[in-house]
């Protein structure tokens, strides 16, 4: 949680509010970071998971979920992490499977 309030924090942005795009490696410390948590054996779980969802041509999406503290004490936080779900088709998919049934 310590480590999403610092990306939050740094990098968030109030819904609508345009975002700067993040380069590729500030994106792999910032999942690296966020996935250090999970002991080895959740992690190559999770890995395994999101392999079958990409062989299934399906989008993979993991997803934290945050909220108020049960306590209702102020600056503390409850959360699920990581969720993963199968997203949507990739597009190249879902091309391919209609350009087959297109003839």
């Amino acid at each position: 949680m310590v480590t999403l309030g610092l990306v939050l924090n740094h990098h968030g942005r109030p819904l609508g509010d345009p975002a700067a795009e993040l380069d590729q490696d500030t994106v792999e410390r910032i999942a690296g970071a966020l996935l250090a948590g999970l002991g080895t054996l959740a992690r190559r779980t999770l890995f395994r998971h999101i392999a079958k969802i990409v062989d299934a041509d399906v989008c993979p999406v993991l997803v934290g979920l945050i909220g108020p503290a049960t306590s209702g004490e102020s600056g503390k936080f409850c959360g699920a992490w990581p969720l993963l779900l199968p997203l949507a088709p990739y597009a190249e998919a879902v091309m391919s499977r209609e350009a087959d049934h297109a003839d």
